[in-house]
């Protein structure tokens, strides 16, 4: 007999009714492919992207995310991009499927992977604050994939970095090149440290110095600014900082940006012997819920290397 067979009536307890819905299965559909698989040996499946979640939510900046995020002690200016990444590309969202996400996501004119690491982190809250099942945040998250990027490779020969600091002129310029490449922190977290500095945050090591910034962005924190204690002299309140500007600025002047003054710090102190992790500890890369015992081991160990590392640097920039 060719065509389809309509069922007219199936008897389903009330129980398992109730947990199909809850799970967002689509009984019909369900029903057929199981049947399939027992009459034919077949092994399809539904797939989990038209898997509905249990309890459909609306992305927005709401107060309780913004108050888990400072719980988490995220920086207010990281604050302030993730609400506009959700404001602009997610709010109004309703996280009902996985399908629903791909199909929304495709239609972003955007090739940005922060709107998506934005929307990452608001399930990751939705998740910790029990609104949303760990299953359900899985499968959401599953389809929020991040694109990789092309890693950027070249790194600075030492002739380079004192070709392109031999050109800044203005002693304002030079503090900022110097606190870069001794450092190794990003532009960002310098730009926090001079435009909030404050004297008690600084504590001095004999020839050198570290500021204390516990700077949280995402996943990592930033604890401390490490430095030469004549560039630590010299160090004050910056009632204006521009990032980007300094960025361009850098790169008109003297032909390198501030990522390749990083890229330079990380491979010459790690070539002077510096242990990776504590050259990644300078640089801003440790864990955003690094235990405190941990902690006070990388303090120790950064402090003791850092005079090796400041030295190898010295050797390249003249202060």
């Amino acid at each position: 007999m060719q065509g389809e067979t309509k069922i007219t009536s199936v008897r389903i307890s009330i129980d398992l009714l109730e947990k199909a819905n809850q799970q967002g299965l689509n009984l019909s559909k369900w029903m057929n492919v199981k049947l399939d698989e027992f009459l034919n040996g077949k092994l399809t499946t539904i797939s989990n992207n038209e898997r509905k979640i249990t309890r459909e939510l609306v992305v927005k900046m709401s107060d309780g995310f913004k108050a888990w995020l400072i719980s988490n002690r995220n920086d207010k200016n990281y604050i302030k991009s993730l609400e506009m990444y959700l404001t602009k590309y997610f709010n109004g969202l309703i996280l009902s499927s996985p399908q629903n996400i791909i199909e929304y996501t495709s239609k972003m004119k955007t090739t940005s992977k922060y709107p998506i690491l934005a929307l990452r982190l608001y399930i990751k809250y939705l998740e910790e604050t029990r609104q949303l099942s760990s299953e359900d945040a899985t499968h959401l998250k599953k389809v929020l994939k991040v694109k990789k990027s092309k890693p950027d490779t070249y790194v600075p020969t030492d002739e380079k970095i004192n070709e392109a600091y031999e050109k800044l002129t203005n002693d304002k310029d030079k503090l900022l090149f110097q606190i870069l490449a001794f450092s190794g922190v990003r532009i960002t977290e310098m730009s926090k440290m001079l435009l909030e500095y404050d004297p008690q945050n600084l504590t001095r090591k004999g020839s050198y110095a570290r500021y204390s910034l516990n700077f949280n962005r995402g996943q990592k924190r930033s604890f401390y600014v490490y430095m030469p204690i004549e560039v630590a002299d010299k160090v004050r309140r910056f009632y204006k900082v521009d990032a980007k500007a300094i960025t361009k600025l850098f790169g008109i002047k003297t032909g390198l940006t501030p990522k390749y003054f990083r890229k330079w710090f990380y491979n010459k102190v790690i070539m002077a012997g510096v242990p990776e992790s504590v050259a990644d500890f300078y640089e801003g890369r440790s864990p955003a819920t690094v235990g405190s015992s941990n902690y006070l081991a990388k303090t120790q160990q950064a402090d003791h290397w850092y005079g090796t590392a400041m030295e190898t640097l010295k050797d390249v920039i003249l202060i």
